[in-house]
């Protein structure tokens, strides 16, 4: 016999977010490959941190992909990336699990910035329309 209704739409909405850490890996190698060719193992590992944390927070805001401001503003966090690829010396870290405070750290900015653009937008679509 068929499982529940309620089994059901918890599989189908589990889904997009069980393959989006497989999907963010994937997309992130080709970036990653090419950092790797032209500036070594250790950017390529930022740049990895980075493209993958982007990435994760599109997923997260996944609802917002109709919207023009969205992908500007994922634009504009590619942007913030490099200083944070730049800057920090990566060859300093002893393991990769030492860059994970990065890493997080880089997920909240970009995840604050999606969401400030986002309150910003929906309280101005709301002073429009009144």
């Amino acid at each position: 016999m068929n499982a529940s209704p309620s089994i059901q739409g918890a599989e189908s909405s589990r889904e997009p977010t069980a393959k989006m850490g497989f999907l963010a890996l994937l997309y992130a190698l080709p970036v990653m490959f090419v950092f790797w060719l032209f500036f070594g193992w250790q950017r390529a590992f930022a740049v990895l941190i980075c493209t993958t944390t982007v990435f994760f927070v599109v997923s997260v805001f996944w609802n917002l992909r109709r919207h023009v401001w969205f992908w500007i503003t994922i634009g504009f966090a590619f942007l913030l990336q490099i200083p944070f690829v730049l800057l920090i010396p990566w060859a300093n870290f002893s393991s990769h699990f030492s860059a994970f405070p990065f890493a997080l750290l880089d997920y909240f900015l970009v995840y604050g910035c999606v969401r400030l653009v986002q309150k910003f937008m929906t309280r101005s679509s709301y002073q429009i329309g009144a």
